[in-house]
């Protein structure tokens, strides 16, 4: 009876009469029925939140010794388990109650059977992973048929999977908060899957001797995994030249293919250019470079002191320190560089303290030829530079642009940037 003047055990002792293991009980007291049955469940969502604050300090520590970024793997994990918690929560049931007449108090008695909560998660999880699976399962059976990876149609059927699996996640978030594991078995079918078409197998091919720095080379790759080509992979090509770094971003064919047919410029010596399939996947091509030489031509004494420092930088030599008392056949083809630089400026009016504003831009051009004339390679800077003078942003955009073409500050005079905005008519 709820008004029994004996007071329950199950007011001092929720657990003797409940397998902690099996259930979680809360005991809470109210002036009426409404206030204690809340008390009671948030009795049991104290104890929730004890294993939520276990669990998240747990994940804090595997994912991160960053102390800035536990702060946000905290928040993000509170946020994640605290959702699931209210889930939970719904399935506590008042199983007793009773009214302390001489205290005027009633005591509620909220009871959640883990393994009835759990039953019906696990089996939302599996109906979700038999899903995901029968769509993985499909583009495998596709693969089979076929006898090739099509790289795309498996990313939509990956996403299509996790998907499914993300929209039940909260289901296995109860199950970790119950004390309980479900390993889903599509999960580990996509880890399978990706770890086939991010880490391929790949075979390179292609020019390994160039005579001069300048000069074509031919690169082929070919990506498979289980012995079938994958189709519509990425495939970046990185290549460090004298004037930069270039990156060229490929796809193989339906055969597996992807190749590359590029004029480049690089130090003398051994080069590496890296191959890059998927996104785990790298392999290193080698490329031996014979030596050359370069001679500048520009109308501007800094851009030929920063040309030829790139080139010494590189093992190049320039033409000033070539031994003109060797002979011809040791002497190395001369490349000439051609250095143009264009600028234009704008006003762009006045700024918050009504000082006038001025942006530029300015390019430069490397045009290299042989000694019939012939063009062999051509290279192009871009700055951007803003000032209170229109010389301030000349010289801003100036050095920008000087600053992508290698390591190094190259100091400009005040009598070449006047000729420099003489010859361009700004």
């Amino acid at each position: 009876s709820y008004c029994s003047k004996k007071i329950p055990e199950w007011i001092e002792s929720p657990y003797k009469k409940f397998d902690e293991r099996r259930f979680i009980v809360g005991v809470g007291t109210g002036e009426n029925t409404k206030i204690s049955d809340s008390s009671a469940r948030n009795e049991i969502l104290k104890q929730i939140k004890v294993k939520i604050k276990e669990i998240v300090e747990e994940e804090t520590h595997l994912k991160s010794e960053d102390k800035g970024k536990s702060v946000s793997i905290q928040e993000f994990a509170q946020r994640k388990f605290g959702e699931s918690a209210e889930g939970i929560l719904k399935g506590a049931i008042i199983k007793e109650r009773f009214y302390d007449s001489k205290n005027k108090v009633w005591y509620s008695l909220a009871v959640i059977d883990k393994d009835e909560i759990a039953f019906r998660a696990s089996e939302k999880l599996n109906e979700s992973d038999m899903e995901a699976l029968g769509i993985l399962k499909k583009i495998e059976r596709e693969i089979e048929e076929e006898g090739k990876i099509d790289y795309q149609k498996v990313l939509v059927a990956i996403s299509e999977a996790e998907k499914i699996i993300e929209n039940t996640a909260e289901n296995k978030i109860i199950l970790e908060l119950l004390g309980r594991k479900y390993a889903l078995i599509s999960e580990e079918k996509i880890k399978d899957i990706k770890d086939k078409i991010e880490s391929p197998d790949i075979k390179v091919e292609g020019t390994e001797n160039l005579l001069e720095p300048i000069g074509e080379i031919e690169i082929s790759a070919k990506t498979y995994s289980d012995s079938k080509p994958i189709t519509g992979l990425p495939i970046t090509v990185r290549i460090n030249e004298v004037f930069g770094r270039k990156e060229i971003t490929l796809s193989t064919d339906s055969k597996g293919y992807a190749s590359l047919s590029q004029i480049v410029f690089l130090k003398p010596g051994e080069n590496q250019i890296k191959i890059v399939a998927g996104k785990k996947k790298e392999v290193v091509f080698n490329v031996k470079v014979g030596r050359g030489s370069f001679r500048t031509q520009t109308d501007f004494n800094f851009l030929k002191e920063k040309i030829n420092r790139c080139l010494t930088d590189s093992g190049i030599r320039v033409g000033e320190n070539i031994d003109e008392k060797a002979s011809d056949s040791e002497k190395p083809v001369e490349i000439k560089i051609i250095g143009d630089i264009k600028s234009r400026v704008n006003y762009s009016g006045k700024d918050f303290a009504g000082e006038d504003i001025f942006i530029s831009e300015t390019s430069i051009n490397l045009d290299f030829r042989n000694p019939k004339g012939e063009k062999l390679y051509e290279k192009s800077f871009f700055g951007r530079g803003i000032g209170k003078r229109k010389y301030e942003s000349i010289l801003n955009s100036l050095e920008n642009a000087l600053g992508q073409m290698c390591e190094g500050k190259i100091s400009i005079t005040e009598k070449e940037l006047d000729l420099l905005i003489r010859n361009l008519n700004l």
